[in-house]
């Protein structure tokens, strides 16, 4: 089981997605497979008000959530869970990939931390072991940026999925390549047919065109992953002349 804590300012926020009615990972809650531990913030603000953040120096606009805080909610967290890995979540950082996620899901014990405003101190980081972020854009909270890293993780624990290959198949399980196309009934609609080879029943030709169809996928869609993951020859090679 993989161990949540999700240090916010809004627990509350988190709390739906993890109902049992929610889908899959309500189930992975329910069935052990992963726990999800919030933590609230505000209970370490600094004052009467419980502040927890301030102007920064230098100026600039909004608010910037301060140290203290941060550095008690951390040391708690980590008081409390052996060897937990401290994330924080930021848009100035790299991005999350699937090899990241794996990586995450060895762990037993995950803390992610959630900024808001116009995020955090640059001395918090020194509390954290790893930044992370979900891509180049900027979302209002760190909680829904949680959500995607809890559920990205809890996909390749053992017990999540119904079908133990489902996650085997998908994007970016093969490095630098998105997933093929897929299809399911009718066989045609307004014009457009489903690839006669995926009704052929020949798995040795079905699995050619898959593969075939996450690399035109990916040179079309995703040209960027290109440059890290060059074509092989033998990928050319297929992209040239595809099963049928």
């Amino acid at each position: 089981m993989t161990a949540f804590r999700v240090l916010t300012l809004f627990p509350d926020l988190l709390s739906s997605a993890f109902h049992e009615t929610a889908g899959l990972l309500g189930k992975a809650v329910k069935n052990s497979v992963i726990s999800v531990t919030p933590h609230d913030l505000r209970a370490y603000g600094i004052g009467q008000y419980n502040s927890l953040d301030d102007e920064p120096y230098g100026g600039g606009g909004g608010m910037l959530m301060r140290v203290e805080p941060w550095s008690r909610a951390i040391a708690d967290v980590r008081a409390a869970v052996a060897n937990v890995h401290v994330v924080m979540l930021s848009p100035a950082a790299q991005p999350l990939t699937q090899a990241r996620v794996r990586r995450l899901a060895e762990r037993d014990a995950i803390a992610l931390c959630c900024p808001r405003y116009e995020g955090v101190d640059e001395r918090v980081l020194a509390y954290c072991d790893e930044v992370l972020s979900l891509g180049d854009f900027v979302l209002s909270g760190g909680e829904y940026a949680a959500l995607c890293v809890i559920d990205a993780v809890a996909r390749l624990r053992p017990g999540f999925m119904g079908k133990a290959e489902a996650p085997v198949d998908e994007s970016y399980a093969h490095p630098g390549r998105i997933e093929h196309a897929q299809y399911t009934r009718p066989p045609s609609f307004e014009g457009r047919d489903v690839p006669k080879v995926l009704m052929s029943g020949n798995h040795k030709d079905i699995a050619a065109f898959r593969r075939a169809s996450q690399l035109a996928r990916t040179v079309e869609r995703r040209p960027d992953l290109l440059q890290r993951f060059p074509l092989l020859r033998e990928e050319w090679a297929l992209l040239r002349a595809p099963p049928e």
